[in-house]
């Protein structure tokens, strides 16, 4: 059933792709040329990489995050709240997680469209990734999961948030700190005995899985971060299915 809706969703942006990609991209494009490539001049890492390509690595989760929120959030937003088209699913009849894993996955699809076209672009600006056949699998496969994670939890938001100024609020509380508590632009011995706080954000794990594979240094750890994001997806699964239920059909 979550595969109908998947197909679904993904009939309504082959129409309109370009209006939900490019603003989608435009927020971690201009990080991307400003932090990565401007200032990162300036920045030295202690890794074997240059700054670029590691700030670029961590930018393209960030572009699966923001796609899955703040772009495609607020379509939850009005489906669920104000045209209700929830109620024709249920009809049809689909299960209310079915509709929370059709939705997750075709945003995840979308916004992989997004990733796609950052990810050429990094490497026009000369991003050296190295890309092993496996790293390339679990970096696509981790970016998936990233943005059913960000998907599922915007349609928390969006069932709770009363209107779109709540909506967006949430939003901002949650996901723009986690920009800077993820180890994107920096490594986390900056941070020293604070290092600790890493541990609680969700895209710590979704950056470090996907800069190993670009990286060519999939390891253990990486599969590992992989099991603990697959986790939270499970878990965000079970809330979002739960809240659905309790405040737009009980």
């Amino acid at each position: 059933m979550g595969l109908i809706l998947w197909k679904r969703e993904m009939a309504v942006f082959r129409k309109n792709a370009p209006g939900i990609v490019l603003p989608g991209i435009m927020l971690p494009l201009i990080i991307l040329i400003a932090v990565g490539k401007i200032m990162g001049k300036s920045i030295t890492l202690m890794a074997e990489t240059d700054y670029f390509t590691f700030a670029a690595s961590g930018i393209l989760v960030i572009t699966m995050m923001t796609m899955c929120t703040f772009v495609t959030g607020f379509d939850h937003l009005t489906d669920f709240k104000q045209i209700k088209n929830f109620e024709e699913l249920l009809a049809a009849p689909f299960r209310v997680r079915d509709i929370v894993l059709g939705k997750a996955m075709g945003t995840a699809t979308k916004a992989l469209t997004g990733g796609a076209v950052l990810f050429a672009v990094s490497l026009l600006l000369g991003a050296e990734y190295h890309f092993s056949l496996l790293g390339a699998v679990v970096g696509i496969v981790s970016l998936f999961l990233a943005g059913m994670f960000f998907c599922m939890f915007s349609i928390v938001c969006a069932v709770v948030a009363p209107n779109h100024d709540a909506f967006s609020g949430m939003l901002n509380l949650v996901v723009m700190p986690l920009m800077f508590f993820s180890e994107t632009f920096f490594q986390r011995a900056i941070l020293g005995g604070y290092a600790w706080l890493l541990h609680i954000s969700p895209l710590y794990y979704m950056v470090n899985i996907f800069r190993d594979c670009a990286l060519g240094a999939v390891s253990w750890k990486t599969f590992l971060f992989l099991l603990v994001v697959l986790f939270l997806d499970v878990i965000m699964l079970a809330l979002a299915t739960a809240v659905f239920k309790k405040n737009l059909i009980d």
